[in-house]
């Protein structure tokens, strides 16, 4: 490990220092042996103090880079676990951890909050039909341009993808969810919304009404070829 500029400077001067004492002590020898070897002795044991020292002012500052090194290790391999690396959005577990984060902060200050699914009913015509990695691509290209800042994206498994809108309602929502239809209708998407309080209090429980209003409106657009715009039907 390499050691800090400051300990490897500590102990050049220490050591330069001893050179100059023992060199005095030297001269120390020729005018008063007896008085020199005194001092000699004196010098040898203050040299094991200052390297004693220095040892463990240097272990201390390698224990300590060793310690920052495995904290920023393990921050690290916590971010990269919260994010999908294919989709390079939050996995299933973080989002769902954020979205409850989400329904306390909504049940705490009264404040209105939605919750959609999107499902990838096809692949694009440009992939053959099987590259999964381009569906992500085309998916985040489009919520990138289409989402706030705020908003929180998640890949829940398969080719689901979920979203929270803080500070949303069903309304709100309902006009994302059209707009990311459009955007993607080369994918056939399934979308789902949900209300906070209304469909759900908890993540398990709005995921599950977005799901069920999914199935919803792919039977609409199946009776009537078009994206059902009326959330009161859903």
């Amino acid at each position: 490990m390499t050691k800090p500029g400051g300990i490897t400077t500590a102990w050049a001067l220490c050591f330069l220092t001893f050179l100059l004492v023992l060199s005095n002590a030297g001269v120390w020898m020729l005018v008063n042996p007896t008085r020199a070897q005194g001092l000699v002795v004196s010098l040898v044991w203050t040299g094991l103090a200052l390297a004693c020292i220095l040892h463990m002012v240097e272990a201390e500052a390698n224990h300590r880079i060793a310690s920052e090194r495995r904290r920023v290790a393990a921050e690290i391999d916590r971010r990269l676990g919260e994010f999908d690396p294919a989709a390079s959005v939050f996995t299933r577990s973080m989002f769902e951890a954020r979205l409850n984060q989400e329904c306390a902060r909504s049940a705490r200050y009264k404040l209105s909050m939605t919750v959609m699914m999107l499902s990838v009913q096809a692949m694009p015509k440009a992939t053959g039909g099987n590259d999964w990695a381009a569906v992500s691509s085309v998916v985040v290209g489009a919520t990138a341009r289409l989402l706030r800042s705020e908003d929180i994206v998640g890949y829940v498994g398969g080719l689901e993808y979920a979203f929270c809108f803080p500070h949303t309602d069903g309304k709100g929502a309902e006009i994302a969810a059209r707009r990311l239809e459009k955007a993607l209708a080369e994918l056939g998407p399934a979308v789902g919304v949900a209300e906070y309080g209304a469909d759900g209090t908890t993540a398990a429980e709005l995921l599950d009404a977005c799901r069920q209003s999914s199935i919803r409106r792919l039977a609409v657009r199946a009776r009537t070829g078009t994206w059902n715009e009326d959330p009161a039907v859903i």
